[in-house]
């Protein structure tokens, strides 16, 4: 039993303990030393984040076309979530990407992927790479944006076209996935090392990676060109790990949606990628407030902080800073 750091009532202190995140009985002071929410597994993402690093600026302002009969005359753009906003993609204005792809492809593969880590370029991955996700697409979309996040070393299946990541072997597999690859226990620690001197056989550990929650990376691409060389169809053990880079969306829209999975590409085609965008033109997108990261509304999905609840904090709401720039 702790007491109130202001009046020193007697309360719990005990973290674990939903009593201790409530207000004091009598001065109702919270407990500020206790977390702000309780643990859990279900990741999130900062979208105020995400949204500042997509979007470059404003060229231009519209109305939804979908919601163009239901909105009044003289909509406010500060207020209005159904207002669109020509973004422009960071890096890819006055031809830059174009620039930026033929100094990357004159590095070699590791210093290239370091520029692009350290950078946080901005890639476009073609619709035409991945036919089955064209469905979380626009009409107009040339395709999906990514940045590259860590190296990852994956074992890939010619079969399914998964892309199995070191560090989550536990993923569901098809009949044709290469096995798991058991971790095994360190020689030389101590527990081991006790095992062995008394006759007992070394076991190999398979357990869950604490690393993070399992994933099972699709390959990107169907596209026959795409499959000549791959690693999957070459003379490799399909078993045997491959160097790749995990990519992750970079768009704001696709936050726990379509066409926001985390992949693996390797570096050939990642070559390809930065080969393609030598010449592809500048890329304009309309999004609304919302999608390039600050909505005006609460999301079904929010994350909220029970401490802010409690001391009845509200959620600040503005427009993203681009947007504010272009309006005023």
């Amino acid at each position: 039993m702790a007491t109130c750091n202001t009046c020193y009532h007697p309360r719990c202190d005990i973290k674990s303990c939903n009593g201790s995140k409530n207000p004091c009985p009598t001065c109702q002071e919270i407990n500020t030393r206790a977390p702000d929410t309780l643990g859990t597994d279900i990741p999130s993402a900062n979208l105020h984040v995400k949204g500042l690093h997509f979007v470059e600026r404003i060229t231009g302002v519209g109305s939804n076309p979908r919601r163009a009969e239901m909105e009044e005359d003289n909509t406010d753009p500060q207020t209005d979530p159904n207002i669109r906003f020509q973004v422009v993609v960071r890096g890819w204005s006055d031809q830059n990407q174009q620039t930026r792809a033929k100094t990357l492809l004159a590095l070699p593969t590791d210093k290239m992927v370091t520029s692009l880590q350290h950078h946080q370029d901005i890639l476009l991955i073609p619709r035409d790479w991945w036919p089955a996700l064209q469905g979380t697409l626009g009409p107009e979309e040339p395709g999906w944006w990514y940045t590259v996040s860590s190296d990852m070393w994956y074992q890939g299946c010619s079969s399914c076209k998964n892309r199995i990541g070191k560090d989550h072997q536990d993923t569901n597999r098809c009949p044709e996935c290469p096995a798991r690859i058991k971790k095994r226990k360190n020689p030389d620690s101590k527990k081991t090392q006790g095992k062995n001197q008394k006759g007992r056989v070394e076991q190999t550990n398979d357990r869950t990676s604490r690393s993070g929650p399992t994933h099972n990376y699709a390959e990107p691409s169907d596209d026959p060109s795409m499959d000549e060389d791959s690693e999957e169809e070459s003379g490799k053990h399909s078993g045997d790990m491959q160097q790749g880079y995990l990519c992750i969306s970079a768009d704001p829209r696709r936050v726990g949606a379509g066409g926001g999975e985390t992949v693996i590409l390797n570096p050939r085609e990642l070559r390809k990628a930065i080969t393609l965008q030598q010449t592809t033109e500048d890329q304009k997108i309309w999004m609304t407030s919302a999608q390039t990261g600050f909505p005006l509304e609460r999301d079904t999905d929010e994350v909220i902080n029970s401490k802010d609840v409690q001391m009845g904090r509200n959620t600040a709401r503005y427009l993203h800073p681009a947007i504010s720039t272009y309006i005023c």
